[in-house]
């Protein structure tokens, strides 16, 4: 788990977004590569159809359709992956959505709920579990906690550790330096959208991360 680490403002999403390829910039520079092939993404499908997932910032306004049910929710990212593809069972289709409300611990009354009812928590976890369940490389989450209780916190934590011992590869954006500390093996400190320093698991400390992010050594 690789972290991204800094002030408002400092350039956490906007790396993201980058490797996403839905950055808003109008010059972007640098090199990716994935699997020791230089590649380049300048729109969402192609960065997923390699391999890569976001969890935005925003999960009501980029996350989620709200006003479309659980079912929905988990599903439309998953088509092909049902049984019967590119037909639609629906009988099939929603004990899918049911197993995977289970496996990602929902807490939900009916998958025909609208996923706006849910609790921050709960929503949050429909977005992690739909893209976890494209099996992707690279895992892109941008403040993924944020606006949540503790007790989800823990899931997710718990969902964010299950999936990198599978061998997925996370790239994690946060202002929490708790929360950063607690999962990841290598932050990154931004300062004004500049990388001014690199802390590894051993070196972690509040005091540390925090000068870096002032950037006052």
């Amino acid at each position: 788990v690789l972290g991204l680490s800094g002030l408002l403002g400092a350039g956490k999403t906007e790396i993201l977004e980058s490797l996403f390829g839905i950055s808003a910039l109008e010059k972007v520079e640098g090199m990716l590569a994935l699997d020791g092939r230089d590649i380049r993404f300048s729109q969402a499908y192609q960065s997923v159809e390699a391999g890569f997932a976001m969890v935005t910032e925003d999960r009501k306004r980029d996350g989620l359709l709200l006003e479309h049910s659980l079912e929905a929710n988990f599903l439309l990212p998953n088509l092909r992956d049902l049984p019967e593809y590119p037909f639609y069972n629906v009988a099939r289709a929603r004990k899918a959505a049911i197993a995977y409300c289970s496996t990602y611990d929902v807490r939900y009354k009916s998958v025909n709920q609208l996923a706006g009812t849910l609790s921050g928590g709960n929503q949050q976890k429909i977005i992690i579990g739909k893209w976890l369940l494209r099996k992707p490389k690279i895992f892109l989450l941008d403040e993924p906690t944020r606006g949540i209780d503790t007790a989800a916190k823990a899931d997710i934590y718990k969902l964010v550790r299950a999936a990198t011992e599978n061998g997925l590869t996370v790239i994690i954006a946060s202002a929490e330096i708790d929360e950063l500390m607690l999962l990841c093996d290598r932050i990154l400190v931004l300062c004004a959208g500049r990388i001014t320093g690199t802390v590894m698991r051993r070196e972690f400390s509040n005091d540390l991360l925090c000068r870096l992010a002032a950037d006052h050594l």
